[in-house]
């Protein structure tokens, strides 16, 4: 039975590279429709069934812009790749020999402007549900800011999001709420401030069951809850976040760890979504950064199973900054960048709290 997909993350992560692997990697498949990989450091159109690139991306950007130029941001392309690419979409559907469908990708053009792509995505559609079974199934890429008003334009509400075939398989992963700390700015236990009608570390592990990931509490004092609570084990105390961190990678060997700290009462659900497809997507541990400081958040991460050793802590001299660092270098981890810095501000002393948004 066919079946729409939707592929959704943050601009950048590697959302095209995980259909180009998962095609290559599966000689059996019959995938039509078009990618929009970047070839040279321009993004090109790719037909899979075909085999063939065509320009999308303008090579140089010219003084007066063209009729035959579309403008988005500060990228320019050619409209008749937009054209193109739909004419083989539908064809590619005419033809009913294929197994996927791919179009690569729907952004701020189709979904706000009704260009790019559109109207023609849109007939597209039409034509592919009025299209007899059995027809191939649709995968359908679209950047995570825009994914809620994808799903409404184009009533895909039924779109499987962010899972199938071709979604590689990695270790699961275990939500540990970072609550331990003195506390001696704030002149209370964080953990137990009420800025949502709760104890804030009960707000965040609420949060994260919304997202059915397993929750532990890693503190060294007593919480009154039903989550695991876990203090930090003998050989890494004093070390701040990273004995945590550590202590929790000994409890759960072979899972990631989603790492979160009670520090930010205006972080939204969303920001950690985020990070959970970004993950699902390749795998690696995943941070946040500053727009610019480029400060790393460590207790707003994912630390892949993969990257994770008793010796980490030795090397960076105890800073979880410093191992994101070093991962990124490595181009093991990835970052998204931070849209709204006040979501991600750490209430540290009674002064921040005037900084609480309702979110």
């Amino acid at each position: 039975m066919s079946e729409i997909y939707i592929i959704s993350a943050p601009i950048g992560i590697g959302k095209t590279t995980l259909i180009m692997d998962w095609i290559s990697s599966n000689n059996t498949l019959s995938v039509g429709g078009f990618l929009s990989p970047v070839v040279n450091n321009k993004r090109q159109i790719y037909f899979p069934a075909a085999q063939k690139y065509i320009p999308f991306e303008v090579a140089e950007i010219a003084e007066n812009q063209s009729p035959e130029i579309v403008k988005i941001g500060r990228y320019e392309f050619y409209k008749s790749a937009f054209s193109r690419a739909l004419a083989h979409l539908k064809e590619d559907l005419k033809q009913n020999i294929h197994d996927y469908l791919i179009i690569d990708e729907l952004g701020k053009l189709e979904i706000e402007s009704n260009a790019g792509f559109e109207p023609q995505f849109s007939q597209f559609l039409n034509q592919y549900y009025q299209h007899q079974e059995p027809k191939p199934s649709l995968v359908i890429i679209v950047r995570n800011t825009l994914l809620d008003r994808a799903l409404t334009k184009y009533k895909l509400f039924d779109a499987i999001v962010n899972t199938g075939p071709f979604i590689r398989t990695f270790p699961n992963i275990q939500a540990v709420v970072v609550a331990g700390g003195k506390s001696s700015r704030m002149g209370e236990p964080k953990a137990l401030i009420n800025y949502h009608g709760l104890p804030q570390f009960q707000y965040v592990v609420n949060q994260l069951q919304t997202l059915n990931i397993l929750v532990a509490i890693n503190a060294n004092d007593f919480l009154e809850t039903e989550n695991p609570v876990f203090a930090d084990d003998p050989e890494f105390q004093e070390n701040g976040p990273m004995g945590g961190l550590l202590t929790a990678h000994k409890k759960f060997t072979e899972k990631s760890i989603l790492f979160i700290g009670i520090d930010y009462p205006n972080l939204p659900i969303s920001a950690i979504f985020d990070l959970l497809q970004v993950y699902r997507i390749t795998g690696k541990t995943v941070c946040y950064k500053h727009p610019d400081t480029h400060f790393l958040e460590p207790l707003i991460a994912i630390y892949a199973a993969s990257d994770l050793n008793f010796e980490i802590g030795i090397k960076n001299n105890h800073s979880l900054s410093g191992f994101l660092m070093d991962k990124i270098k490595e181009n093991k981890a990835r970052t998204l960048l931070i849209t709204n810095p006040e979501h991600f501000k750490s209430f540290d002393t009674p002064n921040d709290k005037k900084h609480l948004n309702s979110l």
